[in-house]
């Protein structure tokens, strides 16, 4: 009597896909609503990420170097969480373009996490860092800079927006920050002996490995101001959020918007642009009035 064998077990990128085919409708239609809801999911999956971190640091052969040393991780670990919670709250609260923000940083941060994914495995090539993700390469993080900023553009052009060059600055910037927090969650596991944080998630293992680059990522566009961005770009008038205006930070709202009356006029016919440029950064760095430049069409 012949034995039939076992079928075998869904690889790792079925997994993957089948989880990020749940995940991902479900976190753009809280998104969309907004308010509460979007409050609450992000607070669910703030949490989360709070008990995967106390998991690492309680189940840790270095435990035993001492409460001080238990503190630290676990106070690293509340800031951690609390900017998962904080910043996608603080990017989709704007009520005219905060739902274009915070898809602009979802479509980055997943196209870049999927291009990356395959660019690494289909050209291989040297290591990106090699003691901390001895699986990423750089042709994966090159591929997945120009899968991130694709996204960034399709997003602005699905929002009805003007294509700032800016935009696709803010878009590379925010890919590079989304790789940064991926290794930077890579060191976190990698100080506590760990391959994932948890494994709730199909093969994702955890909730914060999940979210490692969406953390960096949407940080760096709160810094930047993404969503006053592009109010600006899209013809509004508007001034720096009120949090950078208080932390002495407006000068960063104007890296983000200033250009857009720069590039149009100077940078296809006019050498001077990078000068101009710079002298219009200090300016505004340094709490002067920056000098109008006008645009090409127009007031």
């Amino acid at each position: 009597m012949s034995v039939s064998p076992e079928p075998a077990a869904p690889s790792n990128l079925t997994l993957r896909i089948i989880s990020s085919a749940v995940m991902a409708p479900v976190t753009v239609a809280v998104a969309w609503f907004g308010g509460v809801p979007f409050v609450l999911f992000w607070t669910a999956a703030a949490s989360i990420v709070l008990w995967e971190w106390s998991r690492l640091v309680i189940g840790s052969t270095q435990a035993i170097r001492g409460y001080r040393w238990f503190a630290a991780w676990m106070i690293a670990g509340f800031a951690y969480a609390s900017a998962l919670l904080l910043a996608p709250v603080v990017l989709r609260h704007d009520p005219a373009l905060g739902l274009d923000a915070i898809l602009f940083v979802f479509a980055v941060v997943w196209a870049t996490d999927i291009a990356a994914y395959f660019a690494g495995r289909a050209i291989g090539g040297p290591k990106l860092w090699a003691a901390i993700s001895p699986n990423k390469t750089w042709s994966g993080a090159i591929g997945g800079a120009v899968g991130g900023v694709a996204a960034g553009i399709a997003v602005t052009a699905m929002a009805g927006l003007d294509l700032a060059p800016m935009l696709v600055l803010v878009a590379l910037a925010l890919s590079a920050a989304s790789q940064a927090g991926d290794l930077l969650e890579s060191a976190i596991k990698r100080q506590f002996g760990a391959k994932d944080a948890s494994q709730i998630i199909p093969g994702h293992g955890g909730l914060m490995d999940r979210l490692d680059g969406f953390l960096t990522a949407v940080l760096a566009a709160v810094m930047v101001g993404v969503g006053a961005a592009f109010d600006f770009l899209s013809g509004r008038k508007h001034q720096a959020p009120g949090f950078m205006q208080r932390a002495g930070m407006e000068w960063l709202f104007r890296l983000a918007t200033e250009p857009r009356r720069l590039w149009g006029r100077y940078l296809s016919q006019n050498p001077r642009f990078l000068v101009l440029f710079g002298v219009q950064l200090a300016r505004a760095r340094l709490g002067r009035r920056p000098r109008a430049v006008q645009p090409l069409h127009g007031s």
